[in-house]
């Protein structure tokens, strides 16, 4: 990819803000990075909200606490 060897945001830009920045903030900007390096990669990425599939489970107190989604297929 030719925007890692850019200089001003490059690979030591990314290794800079990943020294300065809490891992959510990192994960923001590489992803926002990634999107503005390659923008055809969003589009390779996207689902349609309907095709997926989701299974979240949540340790409470008692238990747990589980959300589920299925496609028709």
């Amino acid at each position: 990819m030719q925007a890692l060897t850019d200089p001003d945001v490059g690979e030591e830009f990314l290794l800079g803000q990943a020294r300065v920045l809490d891992a959510g903030r990192f994960d923001t900007l590489v992803k926002n990075w990634a999107l503005r390096a390659d923008p055809d990669a969003a589009d390779r990425r996207w689902k349609d909200e309907a095709d997926r599939e989701e299974l979240t489970l949540a340790r409470t107190t008692d238990g747990w606490h589980g959300t589920l989604w299925l496609t028709p297929a």
